[in-house]
């Protein structure tokens, strides 16, 4: 049973591998955590439940996480969520862009998980 004060956190991401291994990271530390495999799938959820962090993969299929942000965003039942991008990509423009879209952290996948952990809890604990 989840308690009334677990964080719950939206995992946006098109590779399953990516998604379990967040998710089973996020689910130790005592997240409540749901995957979405793209796009349309996240809003889908984002619909249905509240979040308190949405982590969002730059780079995908059916939607790009630029298109994703964009639509988040432009939701005003959503502003207030922050949001974690994460991408392979850590170029400077690719931040920015990200930035530049609502996203309040950035993180490289390649990244250890420990600093991915702490961008999630100062994300989380800014809500």
């Amino acid at each position: 049973m989840i308690k009334d004060n677990t964080k719950r956190i939206l995992i946006v991401d098109d590779s399953n591998k990516q998604r379990q291994l967040l998710s089973s990271t996020l689910r130790i530390k005592g997240f409540d955590v749901d995957v979405a495999e793209g796009g349309f799938h996240s809003i889908h959820l984002l619909e249905k439940k509240d979040f308190d962090l949405i982590v969002l993969d730059k780079e995908m299929e059916d939607m790009s996480g630029t298109e994703v942000l964009i639509l988040i965003r432009s939701k005003e039942k959503f502003k207030s969520i922050p949001i974690l991008v994460i991408s392979t990509d850590g170029s400077e423009s690719n931040i920015l862009e990200a930035i530049d879209h609502g996203a309040n952290d950035y993180c490289i996948k390649s990244t250890n998980l420990n600093t991915f952990l702490n961008k999630v809890n100062n994300l989380i604990g800014q809500k």
